[in-house]
């Protein structure tokens, strides 16, 4: 997704693409770049909230005037946003994505859930962390895109792209990585109970206490909550 966006931003600031310019169909542009329908979306919402493009219900995707553009901000590097701001978000956005999603989830995503779960812990007792952070991504997306609220999906993608790309605060030894990523995988267990248990409060609240971990974890303050689950 944030390669596609690159892409896409430098036949913009080429002028490959001129203001005004009206993007091709969606089918034609993914078979263009060679990447998924799903990328394509993605990187079209990161593009048009960094001021490139327009999207317009009924006429199509089009480039915006020159003084909308950040150039400044290349899609997927998340230099808008601190750590502290990417973690915020996500503290208020994916707990009412995961009460959302609790009941909208069918026993297919649910068992895809759980094999997640299951295949993190198998990384972790092989310690492949960078699968692990895979596996974790996916675990995420799937509620994310359950939620049943194109407008938090959207924002959503925006934190992930973010949150992929920050920089970690602190450097963690190696025996104590391995105490820290079983706590994260445990927090990812209790999530996937909730969402078994077809319990949204529960969900929402092992969401945030999730999210609340990776804060502490990167040596973050949360604020408390302003509302609770309904």
């Amino acid at each position: 997704t944030q390669q596609t966006a690159r892409d896409m931003q430098q036949r913009i600031l080429s002028g490959d693409w001129p203001e005004g310019f009206r993007l091709p169909p969606q089918r034609e542009l993914c078979e263009e770049l060679g990447v998924s329908r799903t990328a394509l979306r993605e990187a079209t919402t990161t593009l048009e909230a960094l001021g490139f493009l327009s999207v317009e219900v009924g006429r199509g995707v089009f480039v915006t005037e020159r003084g909308k553009w950040r150039s400044d901000n290349t899609p997927g590097t998340g230099k808008r946003y601190t750590n502290p701001e990417i973690i915020q978000a996500r503290y208020f956005l994916e707990s009412w994505a995961a009460q959302l999603a609790t009941n909208l989830l069918d026993d297919s995503e649910i068992k895809q859930l759980a094999a997640l779960v299951d295949d993190m812990e198998q990384a972790l007792a092989r310690q492949k962390i960078a699968e692990l952070d895979i596996l974790d991504a996916k675990f995420h997306q799937i509620i994310a895109q359950r939620c049943g609220n194109q407008m938090i999906v959207d924002l959503m993608e925006i934190v992930g792209a973010a949150y992929a790309q920050r920089e970690r605060q602190h450097t963690i030894t190696v025996d104590d990585k391995l105490v820290v990523i079983s706590r994260r995988v445990a927090e990812h267990r209790r999530i996937l109970k909730a969402l078994q248990d077809r319990d949204p409060v529960e969900a929402f609240r092992a969401m945030q206490a999730h999210i609340a971990g990776v804060a502490a974890r990167n040596g973050i303050s949360l604020p408390k909550p302003s509302a609770q689950p309904a």
